[in-house]
């Protein structure tokens, strides 16, 4: 099974509505993802489904990596697994942290002056 027929209806909800958490708008979202404002309502009523595209665009506007926005959509952990889970969690947010610095731009440098002879 791939991770793009993993996403649910109800972890595609959960995705907009954190991000409607963080002061996001529909409208935002919808641009995000190149789609209308009433595809994205739809996500919210759980009738339509973000896809691995879609996750990832808007992971990338928000700093995260794809792979942690669809974790941190998963709601129903079992109590038996909910140590797993957390220090999988940990370990997505490092990797989400490291990928972040290495894409930051490195300050552009000085050429150095061509000296007279």
């Amino acid at each position: 099974m791939t991770l793009e027929r993993m996403i649910t209806t109800d972890m595609s909800a959960n995705m907009v509505s954190s991000l409607l958490k963080r002061r996001w708008s529909l409208k935002r979202i919808a641009q995000t993802i190149d789609a209308p404002v009433s595809f994205v309502q739809g996500i919210q009523a759980k009738k339509h489904v973000l896809t691995l595209a879609d996750v990832t665009a808007l992971a990338q506007a928000t700093g995260q990596t794809a792979p942690l926005m669809i974790f941190n959509s998963i709601t129903d952990i079992p109590s038996h697994v909910r140590p797993l889970f957390d220090v999988t969690r940990q370990s997505l947010e490092a990797s989400s942290k490291l990928e972040s610095s290495l894409r930051q731009k490195s300050p552009k440098r000085r050429r150095s002056g061509t000296k007279a002879a």
